[in-house]
């Protein structure tokens, strides 16, 4: 749960350093910027002699480099990658998830380095294309939802793990490869549950209150 809340607070973090630097900067040198403080700043957390980075895990060039594709999407919208350099990143982001070979099979800057670029064109080649699969309501819906399940996902997963750690089925002793899918079909379950009604009782209350100050403010 502890690193859960640590990706929200480096999140947050980013966004009070750079946002209000763009208020003084001109909207058509944004991707500049970004693009410098992208590199320096992956130098300086790469650098040996300086841990403090490291030490706190401050990714912020993820933020940036993400902040360089949006801003491109937004200028440059008739720019369309070709379907063969599409075929290849969703090929490489396979192979990320599914091997080892990145991770293994290089240095942790290259690692991060590859890390950075693949996910942030990944996400540019999927708000390109419309897919009919990600456009399915039900899956808007749980994008709607996504800060509860992103949250709650770890306090259910313990939950639904004390509950299995008291169970004594034979079934569950015998037969780990059902124990596992009937776990994970359970803690998916009761998280998109539990995130429905954070959304709809707690979530949305906050929601309105922060439009409703907006249209209010002079």
């Amino acid at each position: 749960m502890l690193e859960i809340l640590w990706s929200i607070g480096i999140e947050e973090q980013f966004y009070l350093l750079v946002a209000p630097l763009f208020l003084l900067i001109p909207s058509k040198r944004i991707v500049y910027f970004l693009l410098f403080f992208t590199v320096c700043y992956f130098i300086i957390y790469n650098i040996e002699d300086i841990d403090f980075f490291r030490k706190y895990k401050l990714l912020f060039y993820y933020f940036s480099m993400s902040g360089i594709i949006a801003v491109l999407s937004i200028k440059c919208p008739d720019f369309k990658v070709k379907s063969g350099v599409k075929g290849l990143i969703f090929f490489l982001f396979i192979l990320y998830f599914v091997t080892d070979i990145f991770a293994a099979g290089t240095s942790e800057l290259t690692y991060q380095l590859i890390s950075m670029i693949l996910f942030s064109v990944l996400i540019f080649c999927i708000v390109q294309t419309p897919y009919s699969l990600l456009e399915n309501s039900r899956l808007k819906y749980l994008g709607k939802i996504s800060y509860g399940i992103y949250m709650l996902h770890a306090i259910v997963m313990h939950f639904v793990g004390l509950i299995f750690m008291n169970l004594h089925s034979k079934i569950l002793d015998h037969h780990p490869a059902i124990f596992i899918l009937i776990f994970n079909l359970l803690t998916l379950t009761l998280t998109i549950f539990v995130s429905h009604f954070s959304y709809r009782y707690f979530e949305s209350y906050f929601l309105k209150l922060k439009t409703a100050k907006t249209y209010t403010q002079p």
